[in-house]
């Protein structure tokens, strides 16, 4: 297959100086100024949003005489102990929280990220002279509490490994300096807090183990734990059914007051130390933290008046408890302002032309031709005339440069296999007797020979690395035919997301391999080798976890990529293992080295970043400095195809039609439909002359679902398979759009591509790629500067981003520099606040485009409402809120209810693309039942109704739970009991989610002029919204995808 208007662009290095320089310019700008970047600075436009409310959420409150303190929207207030209007002691962009009165009542000890990362500070009790008390730079120090016997702060410190979540552990600060002293360990306590003492000993909150989804508190997950700090002695205090958590010392030291569970409902309970006897003071707390991840605490602290009656709060509101469990409202209000930086909502396009920004396996040979694999096709170019040889992958070219190797995959055949092509790519191809999942082939010695990786696993569906390793194949031609030998195991299936690139030198085989890997820690990596019968492994150079790493053509050198840049090292002498640190080295880029190569005189390193070509040269006899590098030459891989859109003219008629344009309906309705482009919609109208026509009489026509946090679950491997399940199932279900907000960078962008240039169907697909994760790992984000922050959201950009993921970038400098860099570049910025409402709050402020994932609490109150809403400005609209009810946090998964409650196991429609046994495993056999009042997810669900009705863009992310069906689980949910109207439900999952895509313009409601995305159903939704799973037609892009009945 020939494409003729591909072009092959060669940019001098002086071009590629000249296009580099506004932006070497800004990362300059960026460079001078990260030092001085301070957090409560505006870094776009701005707006102020006045809040009047009576009402507050999660608020932490703290008693010294008749004065009360408490947080409430990131600043401390002080309020007089009968109630009355609150008195602002902490204001600006620093979110503060947590605010604990010293014993004397003269300093108040509370949490700020004031200065980027949340810290303890303190100030006088006027809020004047603010100081900073610890200084961590990675570490979140929260929870504060006076030591009476001394100047001591005891605080929960915050800790992340490869696992975002965190681990938390109880340390004491002096004011006058250090680094702070550890009471408990994250290995016998990894979820310790809520420290409350007497000065001798101190009771603690700690979970039952790290932290999982849906475990049950009722089973005591939770407990109070004593520590005695003269004799070290530590031991439960409190434990049982219903958990314990919080516990708050009694000003006389008889006993203390916790938190606990009764079913669903949050508890007060008092335990007396002299009878060992609880007894319930309250049962009417707020839901409690304790199947979240508690980051800031399982329940607010609370505090004891001198009269001994305890101040805290639920309900929104603050009370006054006796021991007798007689309570009064301490009233409060306020008033106050809040700064709000406007949302950038950058605009997407349905483009004609559908360019190939992810090239893998890039390779040139001794002739100059390029081959690589782009669309999931196999892709040789020469001399600016292009050939694809059909799906294929991995390509490699012979020393010689006339023979390529390269794997394919057949849905048919169910099977990948092995070619041979001669001719420099153009010439006969011979296919090898082997089959499998097959990739990353390499000649051997002589080119008579040819080792191959092979996924053990046999699924009938390509899912490359679903083993923890590969096998090693050698293919050997003796006298015309070949033998298959397998050698042996490669022990693990790769670093990172790809799998092992192999090399042939000195008749052993050479690939990079997972190093030592301790625990909770990213695993280091190594460049191995095995001879030529897969014996006698050996170690050659052990990276700081390095995923792509390959030898030079003489040996002498190799280039690898580390932290997405690429580098360039010294190889040591054979018999030698050498640790990175110990080879000279160089970094070759700044934003991103991609799929790194050689060319074949060894004169050079290649690398792509999208659809850009990259060949660096290099002394071949030395390891240069940054200094005697010239600028890389590099060549536009033009690969492109048309968008994929009929070309004919059709009608639906006599259907009701919910347009999503405002509320309009319109019954009896003939939907006129020419190319992909609905051309009219009129009650009655008229079929244009010739025009076919669907009868949809007696129906209902939505537009196409829309889901904005669609998980597809790329595998992370190489090899694609022709038609993916999870796309066929999404769109069988109605799904005509997703957004990806993590996924393989490599895989979800070649799949995006194939689907719109009609190599495979599915949903047209958005994505992040892979998140910019905050936590260890060898493909995370590492972030210590704005340009840093900018080079990430870039390299995703040049492979086909639209949007970025911001994951749980622990400081909110970091974050505020993702913001200001997407602003810059014209990108979606997208926040996962990790069940931390403080977090999402102060994401908001810094005006991130849409908070992924429930907010922790339900109920959250007026406070949050009028914040939250307060973020849209003009035209430019607010941080929008996709709750994933199926996965809603601080509770159970929602997931489970419709399991529980709709089953999924005989769904005839999922059956038609799911493995039945693999639907089984999931759906048949759930281990999780509940109560219906148990679910959390109807709380979350409520609160989006009135968040949306208060202007907040609430839209359907459904989490990949469940392919297909689980969009339908998601929309349901959010029209539960006492939430949203059917139609409500339905905007969001339409016109929502193209809004928050910005693709409001061309897709999300029937109108003219906007793509034919269409769903027929034989019920109306609008008086049972189950009736969306009742599909009689969907149409994407004007044609019909999937039919059912009559």
């Amino acid at each position: 297959m020939f494409i003729p208007f591909f072009t092959l662009v060669f940019l001098a290095p002086q071009s590629l100086a000249e296009a580099g320089t506004a932006e070497a310019d800004t990362a300059a700008d960026a460079a001078q100024t990260d030092t001085e970047w301070d957090i409560t600075d505006a870094f776009g436009s701005t707006h102020e949003v006045s809040i009047d409310t009576t009402e507050g959420t999660w608020m932490s409150v703290s008693v010294h005489g008749d004065t009360v303190i408490f947080d409430l929207l990131g600043d401390v207030w002080a309020l007089p102990l009968e109630g009355g209007d609150a008195t602002r002691l902490t204001s600006g962009a620093a979110w503060d929280s947590e605010p604990r009165f010293s014993p004397d009542g003269s300093r108040i000890a509370y949490v700020s990220d004031a200065n980027g990362n949340e810290q303890i500070w303190t100030m006088n009790s006027d809020g004047s002279n603010p100081t900073l008390l610890t200084d961590e730079d990675t570490a979140r120090v929260t929870d504060p509490v006076w030591d009476p016997s001394g100047p001591w702060v005891i605080a929960r410190r915050r800790t992340v490994d490869t696992r975002s979540i965190g681990v938390t552990e109880l340390w004491q600060y002096h004011p006058d300096g250090g680094n702070g002293v550890p009471l408990t360990t994250k290995d016998d306590h990894p979820h310790a807090g809520e420290a409350t003492t007497d000065g001798r000993t101190i009771w603690f909150s700690s979970r039952n183990g790290r932290f999982d989804y849906n475990d049950d508190p009722l089973r005591g997950l939770w407990r109070v734990m004593r520590l005695d700090r003269v004799t070290g002695n530590l031991r439960t205090e409190v434990s049982g059914n219903g958990s314990a958590v919080r516990p708050t010392l009694l000003p006389d030291g008889s006993g203390l007051v916790f938190v606990s569970r009764d079913r669903n409902q949050t508890l007060l309970e008092h335990l007396d130390f002299a009878t060992r006897k609880r007894r319930v003071i309250a049962d009417w707390l707020d839901h409690d933290q304790m199947e979240g991840f508690a980051l800031h605490g399982v329940y607010p602290a609370m505090d004891w008046t001198s009269e001994g009656d305890l101040v805290l709060w639920a309900g929104g509101k603050l009370w006054r408890v006796s021991l007798d469990g007689s309570r009064s409202e301490i009233p409060f209000r306020v008033q106050a302002s809040w700064r709000i930086h406007d949302v950038h909502r950058a605009q997407n396009t349905i483009p004609d032309t559908v360019k190939s920004k992810v090239n893998r396996w890039p390779a040139m040979n001794r002739f100059g031709d390029l081959t690589y694999s782009a669309m999931g096709r196999l892709i040789v170019e020469r001399a600016g005339t292009l050939k694809d040889l059909g799906p294929g992958f991995a390509p490699r070219w012979s020393k010689d440069g006339r023979r390529l190797l390269w794997t394919s995959w057949s849905d048919d055949d169910q099977s990948g296999r092995l070619h041979l092509t001669g001719g420099r790519g153009f010439g006969r191809t011979e296919t090898l007797p082997v089959e499998g999942h097959l990739t990353n082939p390499v000649f051997g010695p002589e080119g008579k020979s040819v080792v191959v990786l092979r996924d053990p696993n046999q699924d009938n569906r390509p899912n490359m690395r679903s083993f923890p390793w590969f096998e090693l194949l050698r293919l050997d031609r003796i006298k015309g035919e070949w033998t298959v030998t397998r050698l042996a195991e490669t022990v693990d299936s790769g670093v990172g997301f790809r799998a092992p690139i192999l090399t042939v030198h000195d008749e052993r085989i050479w690939w990079l391999a997972v190093g030592e890997r301790k625990s909770r820690s990213p695993a280091k990596s190594d460049f191995v080798s095995v001879n030529w019968n897969g014996h006698d492994r050996q170690t050659h150079i052990t990276f700081p976890g390095a995923v792509e790493a390959i030898p030079s053509p003489s040996f002498d050198r190799i280039a690898y990529k580390l932290n997405h840049q690429a580098w360039v090292a010294a190889m040591p002498q054979p018999g030698v293992h050498a640790q990175l640190d110990a080879l000279p080295k160089l970094q070759l880029t700044e934003t991103v080295g991609d799929w790194l190569n050689w060319t074949p005189s060894g004169d050079a390193v290649t690398w792509v970043q999208g659809d850009v070509f990259y060949r660096q040269g290099l002394a071949r006899d030395r390891i240069p400095s940054s200094e005697d590098l010239d600028e890389p030459s590099l060549s536009t891989l033009a690969f492109q195809l048309p968008r994929d859109r009929p070309d004919k003219t059709w009608a639906i008629t006599g259907a009701s039609v919910i347009t999503m344009d405002g509320d309009t309906v319109i019954d009896d309705a003939t939907i006129v439909v020419e190319g992909d482009t609905i051309s009219s919609i009129e009650k009655g109208g008229a079929v244009p002359p010739g025009a076919a026509v669907m009868d949809a009489s007696g129906k209902t026509v939505i537009p196409g679902l829309i889901d904005v946090h669609a998980h597809m679950h790329y595998g992370s491997g190489d090899i694609l398979p022709e038609q993916p399940w999870q796309y066929a199932v999404n769109l069988d279900f109605g799904v005509t759009t997703v957004h990806d907000p993590s996924a393989s960078t490599d895989v979800v962008f070649t799949q995006s591509e194939r689907v719109e240039a009609g190599l495979s169907a599915g949903p047209r697909v958005y994505s992040t790629g892979y998140v910019l994760y905050g936590a260890l790992g060898n493909e995370n984000a590492k972030t210590p500067d704005r340009t840093a922050a900018r080079n990430h959201v870039q390299r995703l950009k040049t492979v086909g981003a639209t949007s970025v993921k911001v994951y749980q970038q622990s400081r909110r400098d970091q974050r505020q520099w993702y913001v200001e860099a997407c602003n810059e570049l014209d990108m979606l910025c997208i926040a996962e606040g990790g069940g931390d409402l403080w977090m999402n709050l102060s994401m908001v402020a810094d005006g991130f485009h849409a908070l992924e994932h429930s907010l922790p609490n339900a109920p959250v109150y007026s406070d949050v409402h009028q914040f939250m809403a307060g973020s849209p400005s003009g035209s430019t609209g607010g941080t929008a809120y996709s709750p994933t009810l199926l996965v809603a946090y601080g509770g159970l998964s929602g997931e489970y209810y419709f399991y529980q409650h709709h089953g999924a196991y005989n769904n005839e429609r999922l059956l038609r693309h799911w493995d039945r046994r693999a639907l089984d495993a999931k759906t048949r056999r759930g281990s999780l039942t509940a109560v219906d009042n148990d679910w959390n997810h109807q709380a979350v669900a409520r609160d989006c109704k009135v968040l949306a009705d208060k202007g907040v863009l609430v839209t359907l992310g459904a989490h990949g739970q469940l392919q297909g069906l689980g969009v339908h689980w998601e929309l349901w949910a959010l029209a539960g009991p006492e939430a949203m109207s059917p139609l409500e439900a339905l905007r969001a999952a339409t016109i929502g989610g193209a809004q928050y895509l910005g693709l409001q313009h061309r897709i999300g409601s029937i109108e003219p002029g906007k793509v034919a995305d269409l769903v027929i159903l034989n019920g109306d939704p609008r008086t049972d919204i189950h009736h969306t799973t009742d599909i009689h037609t969907v149409i994407k892009n004007g044609e019909i995808v999937s039919r059912d009945g009559n």
